[in-house]
């Protein structure tokens, strides 16, 4: 579960050993951070040595739009192209929660910020109703397994289907690869059955490699780096893995029946996961 050469934040969710001493497959799913923080020589890595088959991206409209996926670094299917799927994890969950902790005035006044274009105002508001101020990850952990039920199916049923039509690895990846796409990483790597103990090391080894990547955090805006909590933002610690799988429970309930995955989805990407 080392962090693999030429990546930022990027390892191989195969190599896990499940609790019946089977191993979980290589190069099947990629964990990373987004492709804008790489090299020339890091895509060129990730296309011609990895040969990533599909990218997924959780990041909303909004980061994609404010950090292009590249400083000037061609590649296509790593840049939007074909096999690139896109899935705002985190985007209707968080207005969901805003929604439900607003009055009518609280609606009206963000409305009004929308419209002056008043965006970081706006977001600092958002931030408070969600309770991340107060809750760091936690609360972002809460929100995203309770309300973003619906992104988990669509994330998982893309994975699922990029595996059958042999396009992997599958990299997933979010704005730093820590929090979003520590999610999804829990979720497979407990469906495939690895103890829990190796799920909450692989999301801690985050921290240290946004470490030793700092300019991942450095770039992001300092409006954001100043409204957001240092835990949301640098931090990977044991408790908040802790929490994501108390969160979840047991994982194929909280599929089938939280988030609504059929069966036949479950039992396709437990199967892809192991190398049996």
């Amino acid at each position: 579960m080392s962090t693999l050469e030429d990546g930022v934040n990027l390892r191989d969710l195969g190599g896990h050993l499940c609790a019946d001493g089977v191993l979980t497959k290589k190069q099947v799913v990629l964990r990373s951070c987004a492709p804008l923080y790489y090299t020339a020589e890091g895509i060129a890595h990730l296309e011609n040595t990895l040969k990533v088959g599909t990218v997924i991206d959780l990041r909303s409209k909004r980061e994609i739009t404010k950090a292009p996926l590249f400083d000037g670094v061609k590649g296509a299917l790593l840049a939007g192209g074909e096999k690139h799927v896109h899935i705002d994890l985190t985007g209707p969950a968080t207005m969901k929660v805003i929604m439900r902790n607003t009055t009518c005035f609280d609606k009206l006044y963000l409305a009004g910020l929308y419209i002056t274009g008043q965006t970081e105002t706006m977001t600092t508001f958002g931030i408070k109703k969600l309770g991340f101020s107060e809750g760091g990850l936690k609360a972002l952990y809460t929100t995203i397994l309770e309300d973003a039920t619906a992104e988990i199916k669509k994330t998982l049923v893309a994975i699922d289907r990029s595996i059958q039509s042999g396009d992997v690895p599958v990299m997933v990846h979010c704005t730093a690869g820590k929090d979003r796409t520590g999610i999804i990483s829990a979720i497979l790597l407990l469906l495939a059955g690895v103890a829990r103990d190796t799920i909450i090391a692989d999301y801690t080894l985050s921290e240290g490699n946004l470490v030793v990547h700092s300019y991942v955090i450095e770039r992001q805006s300092k409006f954001l780096l100043d409204a957001m909590p240092n835990d949301i933002l640098r931090l990977s610690p044991s408790y908040a893995a802790e929490h994501i799988l108390e969160c979840i429970g047991d994982v194929d309930h909280y599929l089938l029946v939280s988030c609504g995955v059929e069966m036949a989805t479950v039992a396709s990407l437990r199967a892809a996961m192991r190398a049996e």
